[in-house]
């Protein structure tokens, strides 16, 4: 079966994942191996180290991943920091963190939405990150996932998205104003 997603530029974003078909609820949308797994205790050195074990062209794609600490970290520690996912059980309401953390190449351009449209696993037997469609998703639709709590405040959700990823969300639950700004999207 083919992928069910297209890498595009998305203006404004970068680089994302598009859907090239429909794509059902439920429907598995990518597995994919860590291109590098960090513990908890990560540093600019032990990133480097795990790099230097990579091929140049996989380096040179780490590299091209967003680097949101620019001139705060050095840019092996910023552009991990901006892209780690958690492997393992990881959430900042509960104080439960993930033992290690590790960077995907496709993994990585899914951008986010504080209504995602695929929501992120990690699969410890297989050692894999996997995404799945939370709802429909038609052709053509940027596929979206959320980097941060989805049950903490608006106000909370966007200084969290600036300070970590450094951008500003204007998804359709942070960019409501007025009538719009129901409580759903406030949550």
């Amino acid at each position: 079966m083919e992928k069910p997603y297209t890498l595009k530029a998305i203006r404004g974003k970068g680089q994302g994942l598009v859907a090239s078909r429909a794509i059902t609820r439920g429907e598995l949308v990518l597995a994919e191996a860590p291109l590098i797994v960090q513990g908890r205790s990560f540093t600019n050195d032990t990133i480097l180290l795990a790099l230097s074990t990579l091929t140049e062209a996989q380096q040179r794609e780490y590299f091209s991943l967003a680097n949101a600490h620019k001139g705060v970290h050095p840019p092996p520690l910023g552009v991990f920091k901006t892209n780690a996912f958690p492997c393992g059980d990881h959430s900042l309401s509960t104080d439960t963190v993930a033992g290690s953390g590790a960077v995907f190449l496709l993994g990585s351009r899914f951008n986010s939405s504080c209504t995602p449209n695929v929501n992120n696993y990690w699969n410890s037997e297989r050692e894999q990150i996997t995404f799945w469609a939370v709802r429909d998703i038609a052709e053509g639709e940027e596929l979206l996932i959320s980097y941060a709590e989805q049950f903490v405040g608006r106000d909370k959700r966007r200084e969290l998205l600036k300070t970590r990823f450094g951008f500003e969300c204007v998804c359709v639950a942070c960019g409501a104003t007025g009538e719009e700004c129901h409580c759903a999207f406030v949550r």
